[in-house]
């Protein structure tokens, strides 16, 4: 099976190990009271992962580390507790070693901090869409480790002020959506 998608179950455990190839998931406004079962045996062959409006999600029940294929992730419109998840520097290893990863959606996530994410790993070109957070400052250098960002969105979000030469160091950077926030000043990009 190449492409599988459940939508709305309310089962707490899928048992993967059944779909050895299994190249796009989308569990997509399912209902979990667990994770951890779920993704015991996900494939790792795994390229396209869509967990948007979740009843419950837990980041650190995903298992990152054995999606080393993924090119496209999708956890928006979920309550995430990224206090938790970022006080504990899990961010690190959550996006760690995905040369592939091409989309990543984290809109409407509770999101504060962009620097929690640890986002410094990814080599490859990819889209970031952080619309409809919590985020209210743009760091200076926050992106210094990151130049690969070719498409940044950061609509409607509670941005105040981006400091100076935030976006310096994006030299990939083609699109830089900021709407919907109250910006005073200019910007220098």
């Amino acid at each position: 099976i190449k492409i599988y998608y459940i939508k709305k179950i309310n089962k707490n455990f899928l048992n993967f190990s059944l779909f050895e190839n299994l190249v796009n998931l989308d569990l997509s406004k399912s209902q979990f009271t667990t994770l951890s079962e779920t993704f015991e045996n996900i494939s790792i062959s795994l390229k396209f992962l869509s967990m948007s409006q979740v009843k419950y999600l837990n980041l650190a029940f995903l298992p990152m580390h054995k999606l080393k294929e993924l090119v496209y992730i999708d956890l928006s419109d979920n309550l995430l507790d990224w206090s938790i998840f970022c006080r504990e520097n899990k961010t690190e290893r959550f996006f760690r070693n995905h040369p592939f990863l091409e989309s990543v959606y984290l809109r409407n996530t509770s999101l504060i901090e962009i620097k929690c994410l640890g986002l410094n790993s990814l080599d490859a070109k990819y889209l970031l869409d952080l619309s409809n957070n919590l985020i209210e400052i743009i760091e200076k250098d926050l992106f210094s480790l990151n130049n690969c960002i070719y498409q940044l969105v950061l609509s409607k979000n509670f941005i105040k002020f981006i400091r100076p030469e935030s976006f310096k160091y994006l030299s990939c950077l083609q699109y830089l959506t900021i709407d919907g926030n109250s910006l005073t000043g200019s910007i220098r990009l």
